[in-house]
């Protein structure tokens, strides 16, 4: 690592040529703060101000940023909307989790990983096979309509048939969503693939939506593999990333995702931590595990941002002043081609 002092030293002796590199390597270093005695403060996003001092480990429970905690399964509800404390309009998609139960534990001694599998939604008997009956009735945990893998590290391990809650996620965090998309059966390719179709007026008979050409001539006499054609379209298993977390009802287990997720009414989704997910406090870990005696509020709601706070005003007019420089910028350029 470079001082900065040693940095500006050199910066200041960069007139001779012998050591003009080594100034260049030094204003680089001070420019991204790689310095010891450098610190530059992250760049405000989407107009929100800079959250300070983000968590990177929790001592009580032994949680640190990276570990990576077990996930959940939900059902789909369906869409509503609500506003916020601003007054802002917020479309959410509402996902009801049935009876989370850990059902098996992979460890790295005995499947060479870490992974736990969760079942949820009661089921009857009839509807399981043999060898899931025997598997759910070995971990002692009542039938289970559907079952899904997560992949977690080694301190995230949860013992068999703990339930998870909706408590499990906290509003304001970031979650991705998987889910398979609505089927839309077999459709051509104008919808399945946005193609433009050809002319609506002349030199086209009865083919205005056709896909026209699909291959060359001769050479090479086919047409290639993966060709964008009509074909059967939806029913495939989709992930919609950063997702944020609006509200949860811990009486109903119900979490409210802003935007839209993929999947029907009714659909199975399966939510975990968010790859890009930075926690503004220490995550419940490995989960939320309810005390005696403890009694959570019926909802919980994220904290949006203050759209009237200066920081934010601040921001949003150097974002203008900035846009407006580089028009001016764009539009001398166009000038000197002319």
């Amino acid at each position: 690592l470079i001082d900065e002092g040693v940095c500006a030293c050199i910066m200041s002796l960069s007139r001779t040529p012998v050591i003009s590199i080594a100034s260049l390597v030094c204003r680089e270093v001070l420019r991204r703060g790689r310095g010891k005695n450098v610190f530059y403060a992250d760049k405000p996003v989407a107009g929100k101000p800079v959250v300070p001092d983000l968590p990177l480990k929790d001592p009580t429970t032994g949680w640190t940023f990276r570990d990576k905690r077990v996930g959940a399964i939900g059902v789909k509800l369906g869409m509503t909307q609500d506003w916020n404390e601003y007054g802002k309009l917020i479309p959410l998609t509402v996902v009801h989790l049935p009876e989370n139960q850990i059902t098996q534990v992979k460890t790295k001694k005995t499947d060479g990983f870490y992974a736990l599998q969760v079942g949820a939604g009661q089921d009857r008997l009839k509807h399981l096979t043999r060898s899931m009956m025997g598997h759910l009735a070995k971990a002692g945990v009542d039938p289970k309509k559907t079952i899904a893998e997560f992949s977690v590290t080694k301190g995230a391990i949860i013992p068999i048939g703990t339930p998870i809650y909706v408590r499990h996620f906290t509003p304001g965090q970031i979650v991705d969503v998987a889910g398979t998309t609505k089927g839309k059966g077999f459709q051509g390719g104008m919808k399945r693939w946005g193609f433009a179709g050809q002319p609506a007026s002349h030199g086209v008979s009865v083919s205005h939506r056709s896909i026209g050409a699909t291959g060359n001539r001769q050479d090479p006499g086919k047409v290639f593999k993966g060709k964008k054609m009509p074909g059967r379209m939806g029913g495939e298993r989709r992930t919609v990333q950063g997702v944020w977390v609006h509200k949860i009802d811990n009486e109903n287990q119900v979490i409210y995702l802003r935007g839209q997720v993929p999947g029907h009414k009714g659909g199975w989704l399966f939510l975990k931590d968010g790859f890009h997910n930075r926690f503004k406090e220490p995550p419940p870990f490995p989960t939320y595990i309810p005390k005696e005696g403890e009694e959570l509020p019926k909802t919980m709601v994220a904290a949006y941002p203050n759209p009237y706070d200066q920081t934010v005003q601040d921001v949003t007019q150097q974002r203008k002043l900035r846009q407006e420089d580089e028009e001016k910028r764009f539009s001398k350029l166009m000038r000197m081609r002319m």
